[in-house]
């Protein structure tokens, strides 16, 4: 039981970790390439990560990209991703 909480905490840590990197007021690029790239092209490019990574670090990636693409509901007039995000 307490594995689980413990196993269950870290993947939510990460996920959050994760989350707050990818979702910037100040940078849309992070954003913008989990919205715009197929869950295959971002396997694809987890694959070829060199770096050490905690573990489930790509499944936290895909956790991420379907909370996001499914959270941009509608639009605003911003010429910017974060602009467009802080209007949701």
């Amino acid at each position: 039981m307490i594995l689980d909480f413990r196993q269950s905490l870290a993947r939510e840590l990460l996920r959050r970790g994760v989350e707050s990197r990818v979702i910037s007021m100040t940078d849309e690029r992070p954003l913008e390439v989990l919205v715009t790239h197929t869950r295959e092209e971002l396997q694809q490019a987890l694959k070829n990560v060199k770096e050490p990574v905690p573990p489930d670090y790509g499944d936290a990636f895909l956790r991420v990209q379907e909370k996001w693409k499914h959270s941009l509901n509608c639009w605003s007039a911003s010429p910017s991703i974060p602009g467009r995000v802080l209007s949701n």
